[in-house]
């Protein structure tokens, strides 16, 4: 069994996909999560018009069905090599400036980490930038921990660096 979901506006928003072209997108998934391991990626459909071709006269716009064809979402990891992300990584334990430390916080502002990965990948938007940290977060490429953050003193949360890429050290 399988159920199909149309593309939230959440999932819209972190690919880039227009509203307009949200809803013509439809994912599928096994119906027995609960029973079942979980698929890691998605299989995503658009649905498309396909014309009759019985346009006449009296008829003048034909019919059109539609079905599906597959669509694959944009991958937001293509331009984030080892090299480029570890360049993003140098950045962000910089910070933006002296002593200061990038936030977590998406609502963020002059500390907001997400700008520094737009920098290094123009390509992403705000909400993949967003999806990159969050997962570097996750997998502990970044970590957070406190500091007092230089400019009103007070004690904030800030990125710091955990694990880089192609880290495999073992003791």
């Amino acid at each position: 069994m399988r159920t199909v979901t149309a593309m939230s506006a959440a999932e819209a928003e972190v690919w880039g996909v227009p509203s307009e072209f949200q809803r013509a997108l439809v994912r599928v998934d096994d119906a027995k999560v609960n029973i079942t391991p979980q698929s890691t990626s998605a299989m995503w459909f658009k649905l498309v018009g396909v014309p009759l071709g019985n346009r006449t006269t009296l008829y003048p716009n034909g019919d059109n069905v539609h079905t599906v064809e597959r669509w694959f979402p944009p991958d937001i990891w293509a331009e984030i090599t080892d090299v480029v992300a570890n360049e993003i990584l140098d950045k962000i334990d910089r910070g933006p400036e002296d002593g200061r430390r990038y936030s977590p916080a998406q609502q963020a502002k002059d500390r907001a980490a997400w700008p520094v990965v737009v920098d290094f990948c123009p390509t992403l938007t705000e909400e993949q930038a967003k999806k990159v940290i969050a997962t570097w977060l996750a997998n502990g490429m970044l970590v957070q921990k406190e500091h007092v953050d230089p400019k009103d003193r007070h004690k904030k949360p800030g990125l710091f660096i955990g694990e880089r890429p192609g880290n495999k050290w073992t003791s």
